[in-house]
């Protein structure tokens, strides 16, 4: 099995953002996703798209609370990635 790895870079909307793997956070000023360097596997996919979630919604101009977003991306992870991982779209 093949074992999932963030790019170091990806494009959201028009931006293009850096992935840096130290823990899990989103700066938006610039544009970066940082990562757990010991996080793997399961951990690994949902902190990656729990923070790419933050930085599209940031993208999509979508201004909630912070508890507000928070709340909604935690509830969206998981489902978000079972629906890719029956299409497929990822390493596991």
């Amino acid at each position: 099995m093949k074992r999932f790895k963030p790019p170091k870079q990806l494009k959201i909307g028009n931006n293009q953002w850096n992935v840096e793997p130290i823990y899990g956070c989103t700066y938006y000023p610039s544009k970066e996703i940082v990562i757990a360097c010991n996080l793997k596997g399961k951990d690994l996919e949902d902190t990656y798209l729990h923070e790419l979630l933050h930085a599209c919604f940031h993208e999509a101009d979508i201004k909630l609370q912070h508890k507000q977003e928070e709340q909604i991306i935690s509830a969206l992870t998981p489902v978000l990635l079972e629906v890719l991982r029956q299409c497929r779209w990822t390493n596991e």
